[in-house]
């Protein structure tokens, strides 16, 4: 029987030339003070990517997790989660600020959970859900008291000579 210990992991990774996403109640415990932003579904990967981006164009410092990844500081007052390769149940232990749904697996355990995770939202929290997808539009506009909820899609735009111009 051995204790987990994030040195050997860290070092199992870099010999072995692999990562490893800490588990979702590692990640809170490592983010209690920081606004936790998870990120859930199909395209996570890019969306994570995005909110990084954003966040350091405009100035402001963020950790981030990703199956990739982790850039974990002390003084980052906000952490992007890409959720990634857990038991659906298990995403709830990230006890997220903000949960970014996009395109949802059509699977009843998974939408059960992914429906729990929406109902965990806190009051002041925000759930964004892209508007395309009718499965994360019926999860997220559940009512939901004092927690607002936001739609994304593609903006309205003009295609000329390969330019989008919007």
């Amino acid at each position: 029987h051995f204790a987990y210990c994030p040195l050997l992991t860290c070092l199992f990774c870099f010999y072995f030339g692999s990562t490893m996403q800490s588990s979702p109640s590692d990640i809170y415990s490592q983010s209690v003070d920081k606004q936790r932003i998870v990120v859930v579904g199909k395209s996570k990967t890019r969306i994570t990517e995005m909110i990084a981006f954003v966040l350091k164009h405009n100035g402001r410092k963020s950790d981030i997790s990703t199956s990739s990844s982790e850039i974990l500081s002390e003084d980052a007052p906000v952490i992007i989660i890409e959720a990634n390769g857990h038991d659906p149940k298990a995403l709830l232990a990230y006890q997220h600020h903000i949960l970014v749904f996009s395109n949802l697996p059509i699977s009843e355990e998974d939408n059960y959970y992914n429906g729990k995770l929406a109902d965990a939202t806190p009051k002041s929290g925000s759930i964004f859900y892209d508007e395309s997808d009718s499965l994360t539009k019926s999860i997220s506009t559940k009512d939901r008291p004092d927690v607002a909820v936001v739609s994304y899609g593609i903006p309205k735009h003009e295609m000329k000579n390969g330019v989008a111009t919007l």
